[in-house]
Order: C-alpha cells, then sequence, then structure tokens
C-alpha cells in the first residue's frame, strides 16, 4: 500500500510532538546525553508551540502516514 500524505491541524499538535521527539531523537539521540535532550524537549517541542506553529500563516504540516500510522512528518515555511 502507498503512503499518503495528510494536512495536519491544531487537534493533531500533540500526536505531531510525540512523532517529531521520537524521529528527532532517532536521529540524533547518539550523539548526545539523554539528559541533555530531556531539557531540549522539555523546552522546545510542547503543545503550545507546536499548536502556535501549526496556526502560523507561512507555515505548513504535514503527515506521512503509511497504513494509517504517522511514520513521518513536513514542516514548511
Amino acid at each position: 500500500m502507498a503512503g499518503i500524505i495528510k494536512e495536519i491541524s491544531k487537534q493533531d499538535a500533540s500526536e505531531l510532538v510525540e512523532l517529531a521527539t521520537r524521529t528527532f531523537y532517532d536521529t540524533f539521540g547518539s550523539y548526545y546525553d539523554d539528559k541533555d535532550f530531556d531539557q531540549f524537549f522539555k523546552d522546545n517541542y510542547t503543545v503550545e508551540k507546536f499548536t502556535q506553529e501549526i496556526n502560523h500563516v507561512d507555515s505548513f504540516h504535514y503527515f506521512y502516514q503509511e497504513d494509517g500510522a504517522n511514520v513521518g512528518y513536513i514542516k514548511m515555511n
């Protein structure tokens, strides 16, 4: 089955935070201490901040889905 692209709404903010946190950690986790990540995510990867970004007029967010699961995302400014 081919993947699909779905526009992200503000109601998806918590799911986006979860996916963004997981993918960022998977990509960069081996380079930094977990305590540094914990503080980074606490400061930057919040539902409030992601909701603001989703609502920004010049920002577009999409999930990439396979078999109904969000497996990636893209943000365009």
